[in-house]
């Protein structure tokens, strides 16, 4: 997901988080390594030059600062704070910052096949040394420009602009967190898998989370009218939550108010939940902070109808009257569910 604001200015001062890519996202920077305690990322030797030149950038642009950083096994993200107007773009910044680990790899690419090729030359006999057979082939003369490098980054990156109060310690979180999430998403897999096509009744499904609380026998809408009180709210919060204990799963799209505080009381409370959205899941995408928490619990199944999108859109009330009805057919459905192969 790729994706700038057509009115900000990348030279004016602001915070930036970053994420880039390895193309086809291979592995390339190290290996999670985990503990009971603790899990975190051995670096390669191409992960330490890639972090080596992560900390240079403040001295190659002065008007920055790195905040916090991550280098992953196949990705990277930095927090950036671009203290004062600066005159190369950041995607400039962001393209130096590429080249610089692609060259590193290039390096270590051909150093590798240096010693690949030397291990494979003939042994001298006695000491004596290796003289090619007279009328050999003379050796290929190099072609007139070098054959094309592989890519080590995917096309492009993604930025995020900091804009509201408590995003930072947000982002600060998340990078920090980055490995231990890693190593949840590798111990659950099955809960974290993006699944295309899961039909109940009639409509087709993407699907993130514990397909299995479509299972529960009960199934619970949760739809409150946008002019709700506070009072009705808390009432209805609690009365979700003794139907949860009696063993309901909740389901909604969480658009009102008082659906979306049923929906946080849920997720902070353990409660199981099937939450619909309006879009789709991008090829990498995981769950955000307690979210993530929630799916790797298993009391968290994410249902998308649509097709994923990489623009801000805001939800139609066509939309929002199609999701609560989807939420009252899979309350409703008893033996309709399947999972369909792609």
């Amino acid at each position: 997901m790729h994706r700038r604001l057509s009115h900000h200015d990348y030279n004016e001062r602001g915070i930036y988080m970053l994420t880039l890519v390895t193309d086809g996202r291979v592995p390339r920077f190290g290996q999670l390594a985990s503990t009971p305690l603790q899990a975190r990322i051995s670096l390669s030797p191409l992960g330490a030059c890639v972090e080596r030149e992560i900390q240079a950038l403040p001295q190659r642009y002065p008007q920055l600062q790195i905040l916090d950083y991550v280098v992953m096994p196949d990705h990277i993200h930095l927090l950036l704070f671009v203290r004062e107007w600066m005159p190369q773009h950041l995607g400039r910044v962001v393209a130096s910052l590429k080249a610089k680990c692609s060259q590193a790899w290039w390096q270590e690419s051909d150093a590798a096949l240096k010693r690949s090729k030397q291990d494979t030359l003939p042994r001298p006999v006695n000491g004596a040394p290796f003289r090619p057979v007279s009328g050999a082939s003379a050796p290929l003369p190099s072609p007139s420009s070098p054959p094309r490098r592989p890519s080590l980054w995917e096309k492009g990156y993604h930025d995020r602009v900091l804009m509201h109060k408590g995003q930072l310690q947000t982002l600060h979180a998340y990078i920090q967190d980055n490995p231990r999430r890693l190593a949840i998403k590798r111990m659950k897999p099955d809960l974290f898998r993006i699944r295309q096509h899961l039909r109940i009744g009639g409509q087709e499904y993407a699907s993130m989370g514990n397909i299995f609380l479509l299972k529960r026998t009960e199934r619970l809408q949760v739809f409150m009218h946008r002019r709700a009180t506070a009072e009705e709210i808390a009432q209805e919060t609690t009365r979700m939550q003794q139907r949860c204990e009696e063993g309901a799963v909740l389901v909604t799209p969480g658009i009102s108010p008082g659906e979306k505080a049923i929906v946080q009381a849920a997720i902070e409370q353990g409660m199981p939940l099937i939450l619909l959205r309006e879009n789709g899941f991008g090829e990498y995408e995981k769950p955000h902070g307690r979210y993530f928490e929630a799916c790797a619990a298993g009391t968290l199944l994410v249902l998308a109808p649509w097709e994923h999108h990489t623009d801000s859109r805001t939800i139609s009330r066509s939309q929002c009257l199609t999701l609560n009805d989807m939420a009252r057919t899979i309350c409703n459905t008893t033996t309709d569910v399947r999972l369909m192969q792609s």
